[in-house]
């Protein structure tokens, strides 16, 4: 009985805190960036490197990255203080994720 008392503690905890805590997550902003962003995905930022170094640009552009245009809707999934994940909500690339620096999205967020 007290452990099943001290578990729903805990999950109303977690309920009221999770969210002040991400509240930054699920915000929709708009690329404001000349030229694009390129959304680098999560995880693969070596690879794209790696990639570019050796000459292979088109398989960095396809495989692990997609560049968006200026004016592109994205909603934040993982805010960053540099750099934040977000999802592609218009456009040709809908539905691509990636890192993009906060400059590139800036205060068009709501």
């Amino acid at each position: 009985m007290a452990a099943k008392r001290i578990a729903t503690a805990v999950l109303l905890v977690v309920l009221v805190l999770v969210p002040r805590l991400a509240k930054a997550d699920g915000l929709v902003c708009i690329i404001s960036h000349s030229g694009g962003a390129l959304l680098i995905k999560p995880g693969k930022a070596s690879e794209f490197y790696g990639l570019l170094r050796n000459g292979m640009k088109e398989d960095a552009a396809e495989d692990v990255a997609c560049l968006v245009p200026d004016g592109t809707k994205v909603i934040i999934t993982d805010q960053g203080f540099a750099s934040s994940t977000v999802r592609v909500l218009t456009g040709p690339k809908k539905g691509c994720v990636g890192d993009v620096p906060v400059e590139y999205y800036g205060a068009s967020c709501h």
